[in-house]
């Protein structure tokens, strides 16, 4: 994502690599492991119903875990894009349209030509475990870039209006009037009153507030540190305390299902409930302002590794979420390695994350190749 131009602060972009591998963690989860454990279809093919009786599995605490961190990486992304750029005078709108653009556009553009490659070849990514599941593209189509991608849109609404209307105005502000304003949209967002009247108005309205939100909070904790007097070693304590605090929510949740299901007398199978937990939740709230407090006081020396790999997390954003990742994911049974071995679940799930976000480093790195030779030409 967008950030300052003069250096990288090598702690925050290792953060950004961490918050890129929650986010595809959370893919992972949310269209493979999520459907793989719910979709009766996809049960009875593999026969795996090993969660299907009407009873708590601490193992599922491992997928709540998966989904929660896609809330919280992508709220970090927008909470250091607002570290960084809240008190920047300029933001240069025509430099990070292009940036976004190009990059997607060159994303779609793989994504498309290694289907149609798959398809030429008469190779079929579509035979995986979970039926329904279409991996192929097909033809060429430029609404396939017009589609997808949609938190880059949602970024750049953010950017947009911080360059327009936010920076300016937050520089007006006092330190007073500027947690005031946070504080504020931080009560629209958490209420859920105020939050629903707003969607109302439009369904993207408060995703927007709270983009706004984290933006301004990114924004106020860089200018002014207010957690400083905070110890240091109190900050991996809330972050374990956010985890608990998801694995207790959903424990009370399933145990309320599953009474609801025994009450119901229902002669359908039992199908295990999932959670899927929204930015605004004050849990992803209190973890992301407990990361980016911890990374920002982690020393570093600058790391020209690291910082690479963190100037790629937003093209390793583009080239994974699509169907063609999806199928290949799904290749693996999930459900039942969670239920003979939740070790082998987790090393599978990490390994299979840190190999798709190489993914799109490859991609990055290609992306940036053609960059440099378009270069070499035109200065000819």
């Amino acid at each position: 994502m967008e950030k300052a131009a003069k250096g990288r602060q090598s702690n925050i972009e290792l953060l950004r690599i961490l918050a890129m591998m929650g986010i595809i963690i959370h893919h992972i989860t949310l269209h493979c492991i999520f459907i793989q454990l719910t979709d009766v279809n996809s049960i009875n093919q593999l026969g795996n119903a090993f969660f299907c009786t009407p009873q708590f599995y601490p193992e599922l605490w491992l997928v709540d875990i998966g989904a929660f961190l896609g809330s919280v990486g992508d709220a970090l992304f927008i909470l250091i894009s607002g570290y960084f750029l809240v008190e920047k005078e300029t933001l240069h709108i025509s430099k990070t349209t292009f940036k976004l653009v190009s990059q997607s556009l060159f994303a779609a553009f793989m994504v498309v030509t290694i289907n149609l490659i798959y398809h030429r070849a008469g190779l079929s990514l579509n035979d995986t475990f979970l039926p329904g599941i279409e991996a192929m593209v097909g033809p060429v189509r430029t609404e396939f870039f017009n589609k997808s991608f949609w938190y880059i849109g949602y970024y750049y609404c953010i950017f947009i209006f911080a360059a327009v209307f936010l920076n300016a105005f937050l520089r007006k502000l006092t330190r007073q009037q500027y947690l005031a304003f946070v504080l504020a949209l931080f009560g629209i967002i958490e209420f859920s009153f105020s939050r629903e009247l707003i969607s109302g108005i439009s369904g993207n309205l408060s995703t927007f507030i709270i983009g706004v939100f984290l933006f301004s909070l990114g924004g106020y904790i860089k200018k002014y540190d207010p957690f400083s007097k905070i110890k240091t070693w109190l900050l991996p304590v809330l972050i374990i305390l956010t985890f608990a605090g998801i694995c207790y929510s959903t424990y009370y949740s399933r145990v309320l299902d599953i009474e609801r299901y025994i009450r119901s007398n229902s002669d359908i199978s039992y199908i295990q409930s999932t959670y899927v937990f929204g930015i605004y939740n004050i849990l992803v709230i209190i973890n992301v302002i407990s990361v980016l407090e911890l990374f920002s006081r982690i020393k570093i020396k600058t790391n020209r590794i690291i910082n690479f790999l963190g100037s790629a997390t937003f093209m390793c954003y583009l080239i994974h979420d699509n169907e063609l990742f999806y199928a290949l994911w799904n290749k693996y049974d999930w459900i039942k390695a969670l239920c003979f071995s939740p070790i082998e679940y987790t090393c599978n799930l990490f390994s299979l994350s840190l190999i798709t976000f190489l993914a799109g480093v490859i991609a990055f790195i290609v992306f940036q190749m053609i960059n440099i030779f378009i270069g070499k030409i035109h200065s000819k």
